[in-house]
């Protein structure tokens, strides 16, 4: 059985379930955007799409990943033939007995194996949707996981938050007001201090899960997508920042949030041709570097 602590293992597990499309030659301007929307509508399948104009072989996006009990099940340790009502159930009883799983702490991983530093950084070498006809621009993360530390308590926080390429190492990440990591951001500014922040795309489905959640302050999203999958997330620090990321994610950002700019640092992935977006859900700047 595929692992599903991982997002490649995932896509072989909806694709052996028959809950995976694959789609070649779509235009990232508004044609993703829009087949996701209607697979989402009639809960269809999990779409796949490569093949992109302008862009080597090998790039993929993945979109309307949990939009089904079926397909959100085997991510949440829930069976996968559960439905409505018994579903909720199911998941009012495993949130009962949650119990923190700690992070395996590695040294290095597969997210490390290409490395963009300084001005090597370039987003626009990753193939990237214009979603909607009034989005601002192209955004780079929908199901991402933006990684925090509190200035004041040290918490670590991972948050999905859209994120939307400005420039070749700019970000803006939208925060809304009371989310963890504005928040944080809020806390940084008062003190007159930047925030560092991580940003992954394509880790594994538990730990998007985790971060889209609204749990409380005082739990661990890496620990609860732990135990949603049964085994630890195996967690690097990143060089750059000194933050937590999934050691199996596709890709890492790092950089610093200074106002309403990210600037990138650094850039990292398993493999160039190959990038992974959770399901689209649904803007301060930073930099990446």
């Amino acid at each position: 059985m595929p692992d599903i602590t991982d997002m490649r293992g995932y896509i072989e597990t909806l694709e052996a379930m028959g809950e995976l499309r694959r789609l070649e030659g779509v235009d990232l301007n508004l044609e993703v955007g829009a087949l996701t929307e209607r697979a989402a509508e009639q809960e269809g399948p999990a779409l796949l799409f490569s093949n992109f104009k302008n862009y080597p072989a090998g790039f993929r996006v993945i979109s309307n990943v949990f939009r089904t009990c079926k397909r959100t099940g085997p991510a949440m340790g829930i069976p996968s033939e559960l439905n409505g009502i018994d579903y909720l159930y199911a998941w009012r009883k495993k949130l009962a007995a949650y119990k923190p799983v700690p992070v395996e702490q590695v040294e290095g991983g597969p997210v490390f194996e290409n490395q963009m530093a300084e001005n090597e950084v370039d987003l626009y070498k990753f193939p990237t949707p214009s979603w909607h006809d009034l989005d601002g621009g192209p955004y780079i993360g929908t199901g991402c996981g933006v990684i925090t530390k509190d200035p004041e308590s040290g918490k670590i926080n991972i948050g999905t938050y859209r994120v939307m390429v400005q420039d070749k190492n700019k970000v803006s990440v939208k925060m809304n007001m009371g989310k963890h990591g504005r928040l944080a951001f809020e806390r940084a500014r008062d003190a007159g201090t930047p925030l560092p922040v991580a940003i992954t795309l394509g880790q594994g489905p538990a730990v998007f899960l985790a971060a889209q959640m609204p749990l409380p302050p005082d739990v661990n999203e890496y620990e609860f997508a732990g135990y949603l999958q049964g085994a630890p997330v195996p967690v690097v620090r990143g060089a750059v920042t000194g933050l937590p990321i999934p050691a199996n994610a596709e890709i890492a950002e790092f950089g610093v949030r200074s106002c309403n700019t990210i600037l990138l640092k650094n850039l990292h992935s398993k493999n160039w041709g190959k990038i992974f977006r959770s399901q689209k859900l649904c803007n301060a700047r930073s930099e990446l570097g």
